[in-house]
């Protein structure tokens, strides 16, 4: 479990960085997919594409935070339980493709707040957060394999980055610690990466989000990092 500790807001001081973090990285996307472009009209003289829809399971990463209320230091603790996703992408390109797309996804938390030190009579309190959103990936990726006469099988890797806006926010639990969509950034920002593996029309693939911006609207660390896997077919 990683933990963070609440420091000053330095949004301000960093914004103009990620920034530039974040048009570089796109950048650099494009550029690697307009070279697989080229090197597949040298490859090959027919060009290839396909249309995925699939759904998927999620598991937010633990994590760990303090904050001061009311006096007193308190430790929060927050594990990923099971959430889902489901949505649709496409691939454009041979052996190097962009693939761009649009996913819904539910992640589940369950968050124990404690006061530091666990004393005799301090305060406990646990509560189940599911936070809805919609997320448009754009990725790039490569396949071992020439598409056009390998339509049996092929392996991929594919990386890229994730804009996701915040719908909603569900509690279950006690209220001493009850988050609404108010206490989460609207928009926020994540790099993906992983291994796909296509057999036949089916396909699944294993990735990770590592989140780039802050995940709670409150000063801190706080980002939103998590597995995935994901199962559909092709067209």
């Amino acid at each position: 479990m990683n933990e963070y500790y609440i420091k000053p807001n330095s949004h301000f001081k960093t914004f103009f960085m990620k920034g530039l973090l974040y048009k570089t990285l796109l950048f650099s996307m494009l550029i690697v997919s307009q070279a697989g472009y080229a090197q597949d009209a040298e490859t090959t003289s027919k060009g290839y594409g396909d249309f995925r829809i699939y759904g998927g399971l999620n598991s937010t990463s633990g994590t760990g935070f303090k904050d001061f209320v009311d006096g007193a230091i308190h430790d929060h603790s927050v594990s990923g339980q099971l959430g889902y996703t489901v949505g649709i992408s496409g691939t454009f390109g041979n052996h190097f493709y962009l693939a761009p797309g649009l996913y819904y996804s539910a992640q589940k938390t369950e968050t124990t707040t404690t006061e530091a030190g666990n004393l005799p009579g301090a305060a406990s309190f646990k509560g189940k957060t599911t936070i809805n959103s919609i997320n448009l990936p754009i990725r790039v990726g490569f396949r071992l394999l020439d598409a056009n006469h390998s339509g049996i099988f092929n392996l991929r890797l594919f990386g890229g980055v994730v804009g996701s806006h915040v719908l909603g926010v569900s509690h279950e639990g006690d209220d001493e610690i009850k988050v609404s969509k108010d206490d989460f950034n609207d928009f926020m920002i994540s790099t993906q990466f992983g291994f796909g593996i296509d057999i036949l029309i089916a396909f699944v693939d294993f990735g990770y989000d590592l989140g780039m911006t802050d995940f709670y609207k409150l000063e801190g660390t706080q980002k939103s990092n998590q597995f995935f896997i994901n199962a559909g077919v092709r067209f």
